[in-house]
């Protein structure tokens, strides 16, 4: 056997653990439906599966010998990574979203040091008299929403406070955080300043 023809044979063998890795990695976005069970299983599928195409690739490019093979297994190539990238961008988007939520609880605890209040009752994040007033909460509050593409749900009085956010990868997937530390997955917005009714997990 030359060595062309076993370079071949390594290159397609690569191809086909390629194609059962990309299965595997559909299944368990159908069946992970958490953004924190996504967010650990993707990037590991996810680097199987570029480095299995490109070893491949590699391969078949030592193998082929004709030059219209070699680019079409380049653009294969191309547009491999490029997929790669579009799959994994909405996870970026929650983790973004979950880092901006979180960060609301060291924000308003700044806030609870100036008064020892989180200040006026308030049903709406938009509520300048209330601790949602503040410009750096707001600017935690707006940026998540902007990851989003959904608006926040606010609640506070002067001893608690509540905030919570439907996450952009899924549908009717929230992430609630409140005065109580609590930061985490929930199955619904709130109606109240805590995440006690809603909340499912934490991070």
């Amino acid at each position: 056997m030359t060595h062309s023809k076993k370079f071949l044979i390594a290159g397609w063998s690569l191809y086909l653990i390629t194609i059962l890795i990309l299965l595997d990695l559909f299944l368990g976005l159908f069946l992970f439906i958490t953004p924190q069970s996504i967010k650990s299983y993707l990037p590991i599928k996810s680097y199987s599966l570029l480095a299995t195409f490109l070893a491949g690739t590699l391969f078949l490019l030592l193998g082929f010998k004709r030059k219209i093979s070699r680019i079409v297994l380049i653009a294969v190539l191309i547009f491999l990574i490029a997929f790669l990238y579009m799959i994994s961008e909405p996870i970026r988007y929650d983790s973004r979203i979950q880092a901006s939520m979180s960060s609301l609880r060291v924000q308003t605890e700044l806030f609870w040091d100036k008064g020892k209040s989180y200040g006026n009752q308030s049903d709406s994040c938009d509520n300048k008299d209330s601790m949602f007033g503040d410009m750096q909460v707001t600017n935690l509050i707006k940026a998540a929403e902007k990851l989003s593409k959904h608006k926040a749900v606010c609640f506070s009085n002067p001893e608690a406070w509540a905030v919570s956010i439907e996450l952009r990868n899924q549908r009717e997937v929230y992430y609630c955080v409140d005065s109580t530390g609590f930061a985490g997955n929930a199955v619904g917005n709130i109606a109240s300043p805590s995440c006690a009714v809603v909340k499912v997990g934490t991070n």
